[in-house]
């Protein structure tokens, strides 16, 4: 069996799900794969220590900055460099952003395959959130990454969408939710380690589509972090730089 599974490949951390049917209850409920640790989800970071790259948890063991980027022969958020006309240069090697990236999927497909509840599914074709602003070239790359990684991509959702979907579906009631918010506009806030981002949703006989979308990666959670430490004088190398006072507000204004 090759089920189709679920992958948030994130700025900040990655995790992937599947649908098996609960013996308890005996319906379909989502969980996360995980072989060894079964709390955390895996950090979007590569080392690249001269053998086989070193991918997740192990890889960010080995950081000793904040930031995001490249830190020697480390990249942390390699998603971000998706659609660069340039490489990454990391460990005195100048990398493609999608071989880069195709590590970290590969981890997580192989990952994900060593589950005890997992045998039989191979994990070849995923359904993978995006951010809003991700725009054609960088979409396509991460396709490319996923085919290289033995991925065949069914379907991409906006990650707010997804979002929506995940918490509606976790409802008791579900089916009654849905009927409540039944014509009825639903504004999602995806405040993400790369990313705000706003979707702007409507249910219609129990249909979910997308109204209106935006996003601004200057209004991330890491942005807001890094951007604090730069304040009070920790390292911020690398990092994306949070815009402060009249550029903040602008920048919050225009995406809401």
């Amino acid at each position: 069996m090759s089920a189709t599974f679920g992958l948030d490949f994130g700025t900040t951390n990655s995790v992937v799900t599947e649908i098996r049917v609960d013996p308890e209850t005996n319906r379909l409920s989502p969980r996360v794969c995980f072989s060894e640790d079964r709390v955390r989800p895996h950090p979007s970071v590569v080392w690249y220590s001269g053998g086989d790259p070193v991918v997740g948890r192990a890889a960010m063991n080995q950081l000793g900055d904040l930031g995001l980027g490249v830190f020697g022969d480390i990249v942390r958020s390699p998603k971000m460099f998706l659609g660069s006309p340039t490489g990454i240069f990391v460990g005195g090697v100048t990398r493609q952003a999608v071989d880069v990236v195709a590590d970290v999927l590969k981890f997580l497909r192989n990952d994900a395959k060593k589950g005890v509840s997992s045998e039989g599914n191979a994990f070849e074709s995923a359904v993978i959130t995006i951010p809003v602003t991700m725009r054609g070239p960088a979409r396509a790359e991460l396709r490319q990454a996923a085919q290289q990684a033995g991925i065949r991509i069914h379907q991409f959702v906006h990650e707010p969408l997804a979002a929506l979907y995940g918490y509606l579906r976790a409802r008791q009631n579900f089916r009654q939710e849905i009927a409540n918010l039944d014509r009825r506009l639903v504004m999602v806030f995806d405040w993400g380690g790369g990313t705000l981002d706003l979707t702007l949703c409507q249910l219609q006989s129990g249909v979910l589509t997308q109204v209106f979308n935006a996003g601004d990666p200057r209004l991330a959670v890491t942005s807001l972090i890094f951007g604090c430490d730069s304040l009070y004088g920790r390292s911020t190398k690398h990092s994306i730089l949070m815009p402060t006072g009249r550029e903040f507000n602008l920048a919050l204004n225009h995406v809401c």
